[in-house]
């Protein structure tokens, strides 16, 4: 007659089960990690290469306007931006994440702009997924979620419709001021007149600084004279055999034709220019994994901004910092946790806590530079 097994015996097989399973998982983990790594480090590679002929072409590598302060003490206003003048001096910590996370976005990646009005029921329908998505209490909400614990409310977008609010903003170009163009690394590796100028013609034409005092002026191709900017929307959105020779083959958007194969496939919000396919499969609407928003001012309504950046494996934006006269560069992910620290601040200057908190978080980075 055949024993079956004993109490004993089918204790060991159920341990010996689960340490196997345990350990497929943990193996699993690792391979989704290398797999996320291998990823990050092929689309730095070909952001290496554009930027290899960005410098080619100009002699220098993108000069990306500040759009903040490379300073880690600063606090985090409402809307994800630095404070202007309020600083924080409490240790740093995951708490304290966003306001290091600002400034190391001083020099951002992603090129930002508001969404035209013929897409206002997108942004409503954004801003209601911001709403719910807060709600749920994820890590990830920032600076949003004390916004919204404030007040409920402050998420009723209106659409991009109206301009006019930002009038007494005119002569205003600091981004902090004036969260309307955000001019990151990929305004300057792509065309950028060809997909920024779609919102409303009073951005471009109503003498806004903010947009003028980052933008060349349209040359005519025939003699040489200039386009005003009010003339040049008129082209771009009013008139499609005009907006096609005249804006696309200004040389300052032409040269980026040079590089552009780099990019194919792997630009969140990308498009197709010049014969070249940027965009990329993944989601457009969230790459971090909330959209950032744009206020004139502290009782403004937020809009929704377009974006368009390229992402890590992990779904972040890379981080950019290059001094002038901007001949080096480094570029880096923040890696698996999201977290990351300035690369221009010397560690040993930091106190014993701050500077194991850093070392902790650079622990996975994913960092190259240039020569």
């Amino acid at each position: 007659m055949k024993k079956g097994f004993t109490l004993l015996e089918l204790l060991i097989t159920v341990a010996v089960i689960v340490t196997l399973m345990s350990m497929t998982f943990r193996l699993a983990g690792v391979g989704d990690d290398a797999t996320r790594r291998n990823k990050t480090v092929l689309r730095m590679q070909k952001l290496e290469n554009a930027l290899s002929g960005f410098y080619a072409a100009y002699g220098s590598y993108p000069p990306v306007p500040l759009h903040g302060v490379h300073d880690i003490s600063l606090k985090a206003e409402t809307f994800g931006v630095q404070s202007i003048d309020d600083t924080d001096s409490t240790p740093l910590s995951n708490e304290t994440w966003n306001r290091v996370r600002l400034a190391c976005r001083a020099q951002p990646v992603a090129a930002k702009f508001p969404y035209p009005s013929t897409e206002a029921n997108l942004v409503k329908a954004i801003a209601e997924t911001c709403k719910k998505r807060a709600q749920s209490g994820q890590s990830q909400y920032d600076a949003y979620k004390d916004a919204l614990a404030a007040d409920p409310t402050i998420y009723n977008f209106d659409g991009c419709e109206n301009p006019g609010q930002f009038n007494s903003l005119k002569g205003e170009s600091d981004w902090r001021r004036v969260q309307m163009f955000q001019f990151g690394l990929m305004s300057f590796l792509l065309p950028k007149y060809l997909f920024m100028m779609d919102a409303e013609r009073e951005f471009y034409a109503g003498d806004f600084k903010q947009w003028t005092v980052n933008n060349r002026t349209i040359k005519r191709l025939d003699n040489g004279a200039s386009y005003t900017w009010s003339e040049a929307i008129d082209l771009w959105q009013d008139t499609g055999a005009s907006k096609a020779y005249v804006i696309s083959n200004q040389p300052s958007q032409r040269v980026t034709a040079r590089w552009l194969p780099n990019l194919e496939g792997i630009v969140c919000g990308g498009g197709t220019f010049y014969g070249v396919n940027t965009r990329s499969s993944e989601p457009v609407l969230t790459p971090v994994p909330y959209p950032d928003v744009y206020s004139s001012g502290g009782n403004a309504n937020p809009y929704v901004l377009k974006s368009v950046t390229v992402l890590d494996g992990w779904g972040n934006d890379f981080y950019y910092y290059s001094p002038p006269p901007h001949q080096s560069y480094i570029l880096w992910s923040s890696g698996a946790d999201g977290l990351t620290f300035p690369p221009w601040i010397d560690l040993e200057t930091l106190s014993a806590s701050d500077r194991a908190w850093a070392l902790k978080v650079i622990a996975d980075d994913v960092k190259h530079m240039s020569n």
